[in-house]
């Protein structure tokens, strides 16, 4: 029998074997070498994915568990599930901050084209102190490895420091407000009270308006217990990135080691954008909660003005393709009684990755958005979808967002989903997908972006 044959059915084997053991690693080294190669000739396209986002900390305490998630974006062409062993990979097979190899998806759940899936999972940091590689990516057990791996550096303390985990921000716009924590344990063998303790800033911390940061009266903390701090931070009137840090004091002493990070704040690049028709009259002023859209009669008149929430402009598209840069594949049209015009995507041959973008539009980073839209799926192969595309200050694009699917077929639907702008995210770009040998037809209308008010 040659090794070819001899390789597979050993593979086949130990599927079998193991496959109703719970997390069981499958995929070897030797498959991890094939799949690299794979990837750096493009060969392999029905095998792709995308990392989205994480909530791996950068910093860890020996033995404290930390509740983490992965989001995952399916960028090639085939459906995920468990039953055909797609998951979320330890790269190696092991790692040193989980005791999981694989992180599956339950619940027979199935990740389509061009959707995202969020994978959660504990993590443990280890006994001895230092700095730890984790790293993780997807993979089919007994087939391949595949898409981009994500990599970060975790500095692991003693569990003699009390500064546990903290949600501080890596970027804020100037003069932006938010809340934040930093959690700490008592690590001593005596109880503290909170009448007792204080968070002292450092460095830049001031400037946040968070010097002196003290907990809430009262409270005791038993040894082993936690307790967290919140608090306000406002970032100063200057942009630039600001080291700072917070030390625990218990009275006049520090306790452990303080907690280090830095902000960056930037100055808001767009306050408002103005679009014109082809006549050279002012359409659309948008700002970044807010659209303001004008009408014209046929000689040029303004006739109304109307304010909006939705800073998406020609929404319903009954200005034709007014502001929106259209693919081949897609045209606007009236398909439909009462429901004025729409895009339409149509196509007897299969298409791979077409859009149709909105301009961009201004954003702020960090902020919630809701995008909603209707949606009609008549396709008979591929997928269409509407997501988003996230830009920074000089127009590069830092994120490409979750897609979001019909949620029924071959009848008109309203769908959103709620978005977190990323750190340094200055415009958003909303685009109609189709992708992945995409045949028959589909259309949206309706599209709409809102800043969600706190």
């Amino acid at each position: 029998m040659n090794t070819f044959w001899m390789k597979w059915i050993s593979s086949f084997m130990l599927v079998v074997c193991v496959g109703m053991i719970p997390n069981v690693v499958l995929a070897d080294s030797t498959q991890a070498q094939q799949t690299e190669l794979v990837n750096s000739e493009n060969a392999n396209t029905a095998h792709a994915a995308q990392i989205i986002s994480h909530t791996i900390p950068d910093r860890m305490v020996a033995r404290e568990l930390y509740p983490v998630s992965v989001t995952v974006k399916n960028t090639g062409n085939l459906e995920w599930t468990e039953k055909q062993w797609f998951r979320l990979g330890a790269v190696g097979d092991s790692d040193p901050l989980s005791w999981q190899g694989r992180i599956v998806i339950p619940n027979d759940n199935k990740i389509l084209s061009g959707q995202t899936y969020t994978f959660h999972f504990t993590m443990q940091a280890p006994t001895q102190k230092g700095v730890y590689t984790t790293d993780w990516r997807m993979v089919q057990d007994a087939v391949t490895w595949f898409g981009e791996t994500l990599t970060l550096n975790v500095q692991v303390l003693g569990a003699e420091e009390p500064i546990v985990s903290h949600t501080l921000p890596t970027g804020l716009l100037v003069n932006e407000k938010k809340l934040v924590s930093i959690k700490i344990k008592n690590t001593s063998n005596e109880i503290w009270t909170t009448d007792q303790l204080s968070l002292q800033g450092q460095g830049a911390a001031a400037s946040f308006q968070a010097g002196r940061v003290k907990p809430q009266a009262g409270i005791s903390i038993r040894p082993g217990e936690y307790y967290t701090f919140e608090f306000p931070v406002v970032a100063p009137q200057q942009s630039g990135i600001y080291p700072l840090a917070w030390q625990l004091f218990k009275g006049n002493v520090a306790i452990g080691l303080a907690l280090s990070t830095s902000i960056q704040v930037s100055a808001p690049m767009m306050t408002s954008q103005l679009l014109y028709d082809k006549n050279n009259q002012l359409t659309d002023v948008i700002s970044l909660d807010k659209r303001m859209h004008m009408k014209y009669d046929a000689q040029g008149n303004m006739m109304s003005t109307l304010t909006t929430k939705n800073l998406v402009p020609n929404h319903d598209f009954e200005q034709h393709d007014l502001h929106w840069y259209m693919s081949n594949h897609m045209k606007v049209g009236t398909h439909f009684a009462n429901k004025g015009s729409q895009i339409r995507f149509h196509s007897t041959e299969a298409v791979v990755g077409t859009t149709s973008e909105s301009p961009m539009i201004a954003v702020t980073p960090n902020t919630q958005y809701v995008l909603k839209f209707d949606f009609l799926n008549r396709l008979s192969k591929g997928s269409f979808y509407v997501d988003t595309i996230e830009l920074n200050e000089k127009n590069a694009v830092i994120y490409d967002g979750i897609a979001v699917l019909a949620n029924k077929y071959g009848e008109w639907s309203s769908n959103s989903i709620t978005i977190t702008t990323q750190p340094t995210a200055r415009k958003i770009i909303v685009r109609v997908v189709a992708d992945s040998q995409a045949t028959g037809e589909a259309f949206v209308d309706q599209i709409e972006l809102r800043r969600v008010v706190n």
